[in-house]
């Protein structure tokens, strides 16, 4: 009878080309595979109908539906496994179970390949023998001594790798020969790191997300519209082999849902069940890691097996599953430390199998694992010849340099460093120097970046690329989120403020301080509220949208957004409304140096939204919480304090589109400093035609791709700005101890007395 292997679904391209080189004629099978047929599988209508039959994630669902698999008649049981058995009973339907899947096994002898038998596999063998043969095979390995290296840190263990496998490729050995393992986010970084160093790429097992791409952002924002025409829009946007084979992909798991009702409910599972799609980029001349509990490669491959301390292998970390050992017993699967040993004897059997195996481990944070203690072990030493990287030994050189001069240390190694003496040691450079990046971590653009990055460049770098920007702390966010979705909900029907403001606080520890300012807070947006009311009173727009966030595709690397406080619009008109909590400057002096442009990168974003065909009333701020007012002769306290909360910014000297928007326009209760006589519009008064606002988003739109374009290229100087003597650059800067800033950095602009583009009586020249 024809053989038919059970292993790793990992495993079973290793397998096949294993039996195809000894011309076996045999079957393969993932054990995934096998227990979908053996017991029953499903299907994304199972996880879509559990997720709103249950109100659970995606994830929940499936984590259900795994352990189902454990599920016996048993006297004993407790909520988890009763739960379980109703959940089974109530989606039977939706579980696909194959019949005949038992006969199939009759035609062949199994092989339980490469997979430590437990106590729930062990069951499964038990039923199986009745009708067909089993066998149960490991991989063959013999007692022998392992190589071990004992670093004193990650780096030390790493630079030892690094080296390693550089002199194996000197020695022609290929790149599909030699591998890494079990490495975690400290040891990926550092592998990054030292492989730039080192001109090699590695490729770790954890997979690429796609759900940040430009691709699949564009299908979630169009997602209600007509699938096939979406994604013709989303093949024009194709221009890599990496973005045709995110395309795919997308292609691929949106076809699962092609008979799915279009509705809300399936839209929200599609945009849940789309964030874990990631996938595998397969590249040319890298070192891949591998897992050795799951995957076999040639015995005489080079593999080097690090982050062997304690903690860090399978075996040793303790186990978060639905069941807990006690409902395990009762299902007869095995305990945790059961399931450990087993997966700690397959790990020793596996390291014994390799004759090109390295272990490695460092002694900085914790000791080394107890797998070492079950192997036959030859230590090894590691004497840098610093023969693989110049850039590497220029480093090494200077630490060295650093502990002779502060400390009197003598390496024996600057000796052989001794060449790269020319290297300016001490000698200073504070400027940034771009390095390479196959994908920055960044790929949405916005007004704050933006105009974080025209202030200065590195200040960008260090807050957006580098993220060493400290955390704000938690109440001052508080009473920024409160008073935003405060003033969100006041729109919606039936908004009790009271009621929103207690839930809000409800069951929070808070300071007699923080109490005091609360309180204070809650009377500030009750005033507010009040005043918008108030306001709304004179114009006619009475759509409203509040925090309407618009995205921009400027390729399928950036994307541009941003978020809109406000906005009321009808079938012809729209005005746009942004809040302020501190000072604000509507003057649009600068904005071909790209300063000051939140307001007209508004207009950008509405040209390029669903909007994009109504007038533009007004672009405005309004202060949320006011200044205090001067006390004058003319005006009462309260009038003073109103004029605080009125618009501030441009309006359409269209008079019936103004007229819409304020219908005592002539003499302004909602936007300051708008006033008319019969001879028009009073000098002071900021008005715009189309032909103007037409002018400034193009400006805006030059300064996003000029934006995009310098992000791209990674041009992240020292380049602050001073405007009319004003180091506008520096203000609340947290970097100013990282940048050693020198006045030759410094770009100095003055502005003169002129005309830009017709919106503000000044503009400005770089000098």
């Amino acid at each position: 009878m024809q053989r038919l292997y059970i292993t790793y679904d990992e495993n079973k391209i290793n397998l096949l080309k294993k039996i195809r080189s000894k011309q076996e004629d045999a079957q393969v099978m993932g054990i995934k595979e096998f227990f979908k047929q053996y017991f029953f599988d499903y299907n994304e209508e199972t996880l879509f109908f559990l997720t709103n039959k249950y109100h659970i994630k995606r994830h929940i669902a499936r984590m259900y539906l795994k352990h189902l698999y454990f599920l016996k008649d048993i006297n004993k049981e407790n909520e988890k496994i009763t739960f379980l058995k109703e959940l089974k009973e109530t989606c039977r339907d939706y579980l696909k179970v194959n019949p005949f899947f038992k006969n199939y096994l009759q035609k062949y002898n199994l092989v339980i390949y490469h997979i430590p038998v437990n106590k729930f596999l062990n069951n499964i063998i038990e039923e199986l023998k009745k009708i067909t043969t089993i066998t149960i095979m490991q991989i063959p390995s013999k007692k022998r001594k392992i190589k071990i290296f004992e670093a004193e840190d990650v780096f030390l263990e790493v630079t030892f790798i690094c080296n390693e496998i550089r002199k194996l490729i000197a020695n022609n050995v290929s790149y599909d020969n030699i591998y890494i393992a079990n490495t975690n986010q400290e040891y990926q970084n550092a592998l990054t790191l030292y492989g730039n160093l080192y001109n090699l790429e590695f490729q770790f097992l954890n997979k690429e997300n796609i759900y940040s791409t430009a691709i699949v952002t564009y299908f979630l924002e169009h997602i209600e519209e007509d699938w096939p025409q979406l994604f013709l829009n989303l093949k024009e946007m194709i221009k890599t082999e990496k973005e045709n084979q995110i395309y795919q992909t997308l292609v691929d798991f949106v076809n699962t849902y092609i008979d799915f009702p279009k509705t809300n409910e399936t839209y929200e599972y599609l945009k849940e069940a789309i964030k874990n799609i990631s996938i595998n980029i397969d590249k040319q001349r890298v070192i891949k890691e591998i897992d050795i509990t799951l995957n076999e490669v040639n015995e005489d491959d080079y593999i080097f097996f690090m982050n062997t301390n304690l903690g860090e292998m399978k075996f040793e970390k303790v186990d978060s599953d639905y069941f807990n050992d006690i409902e395990r017993f009762y299902l007869n699967i095995g305990s945790y430390n059961e399931e450990n040993e087993l997966i700690k004897k397959e790990l020793i059997n596996n390291l014994n199998y390799y004759n090109n195996l390295v272990i490695s481990y460092h002694q900085q944070s914790s000791y080394p694992s107890s797998i070492l203690e079950n192997l036959d072990k030859e230590y090894i030493t590691f004497t840098n010849n610093y023969n693989y990287s110049h850039l590497y030994n220029k480093l090494m050189y200077a630490a060295k340099m650093d502990n002779y001069l502060n400390y009197g240390v003598i390496d024996d190694d600057l000796k052989i460093l001794g060449s790269y003496q020319n290297i300016e040691y001490r000698k200073y450079n504070n400027q940034f120097k771009p390095f390479k990046i196959d994908k920055l971590p960044i790929n949405t653009l916005s007004y704050t970046g933006m105009d974080l990055y025209t202030k200065c460049p590195f200040r960008f770098y260090l807050t957006y690329i580098l993220k060493i920007n400290k955390k704000e702390k938690e109440f001052p966010l508080l009473i920024g989120q409160i008073f935003h979705e405060a003033l969100q909900k006041y729109y919606q029907k039936d908004f009790d403020l009271k009621k929103y403001f207690e839930m809000k606080i409800r069951g929070q520890d808070y300071s007699k301080k923080q109490l005091f300012f609360l309180k204070k807070l809650y009377k500030q947006i009750e005033y507010c509220l009040q005043i918008l009311k108030e306001q709304e009173q004179y114009q006619s727009l009475k759509n409203v949208l509040c925090e309407q966030e618009i995205k921009v595709v400027l390729d399928d690397n950036f994307i541009f957004k941003g978020v809109i406080d406000k906005i009321f619009y009808d079938d012809e008109y729209l005005s746009i409304i942004d809040y302020k909590t501190g000072s604000f400057n509507t003057n649009l002096n600068f904005i071909k140096l790209g300063i000051n442009l939140q307001l007209p990168i508004y207009l950008y974003l509405i040209k390029h939204s669903l909007y994009q065909n109504l007038e533009i009333v007004g672009f405005y701020y309004q202060k949320i919480i006011p200044s205090i007012p001067l006390k004058d002769f003319v005006n009462t306290y309260d009038d003073l304090l109103k004029k605080e909360y009125m618009l501030q910014g441009y309006s359409n000297s269209n008079i019936e589109a103004l007229q819409k928007f304020d219908n005592n326009y002539q003499n302004s209760h909602l936007i300051k400093g708008m006033k008319i006589s019969s001879k028009g519009f009073y000098h002071y008064t900021k008005v715009f035609d189309e032909k103007k606002v037409n002018n400034l988003i193009k400006i805006v739109e030059e300064k996003i791709l000029e934006f995009k374009e310098n992000i791209e290229k990674q041009r992240f100087n020292i380049e602050p700005k001073r405007i009319n003597g004003q180091l506008i650059s520096c203000e609340y800067c947290p970097y100013e101890n990282i940048c050693y800033k020198k006045e030759e950095d410094i770009k100095n602009i003055i502005y003169k007395e002129g005309e830009l583009d017709g919106l503000d009586q000044r503009t400005t020249t770089g000098v």
